[in-house]
């Protein structure tokens, strides 16, 4: 009884085919006037994914982040959504997978997805804010999450990734005080 009342509470993780997307861990911190995130994602691709990257489909993964600052009376003030954002595509002929940093334009090659997966699950000191844009006096907080960036799919896929929940693949908001 404890485990179903668990499970239908969300405390625990369902197996499932849909694949998963999962903020782990993130903080932030203030490196030289700048603040910086660092997180580590879980990325799992459902078999529908995996089909269509082995058949030429380009796969964007999507990492949103929001900064706000809180206040007592008001909605909380939003200040900035940076966002990071990876192309993954399969090249058939070379058996490759091609990691692409659209923010940057770096190309990185893997010969498996799990080596593609690893390297876009760890953010190492992401650029988020310089703190003098910053009031002096105020509370700030992030949240992060990922997600599969369904805009980017071609317009056939697409329609049919908005209504299947296999398509829908994106995490919780993970929230992170700065």
């Amino acid at each position: 009884i404890a485990l179903t009342v668990a499970l239908l509470a969300g405390l625990l993780p369902i197996a499932s085919q849909a694949g998963a997307l999962r903020i782990v861990k993130a903080e932030t911190s203030l490196v030289e006037k700048v603040y910086r995130l660092s997180a580590e994602i879980q990325y799992e691709l459902n078999e529908q994914m995996l089909d269509a990257l082995h058949n030429g489909v380009a796969i964007a993964m999507a990492i949103d982040i929001s900064i706000y600052r809180e206040r007592n009376y008001w909605w909380d003030e939003h200040i900035a959504s940076p966002k990071q954002i990876y192309q993954i595509r399969y090249r058939a002929l070379t058996k490759q997978y091609m990691l692409k940093n659209l923010n940057t334009g770096f190309i990185d090659h893997f010969s498996r997805i799990d080596q593609v997966l690893e390297k876009i699950s760890v953010i190492d000191k992401f650029p988020l804010v310089d703190s003098n844009l910053l009031a002096r006096k105020g509370n700030y907080y992030t949240l992060i999450r990922t997600r599969l960036d369904v805009e980017s799919l071609p317009v056939p896929l697409r329609l049919r990734a908005y209504a299947n929940s296999n398509w829908n693949l994106k995490s919780s908001w993970y929230l992170c005080r700065m």
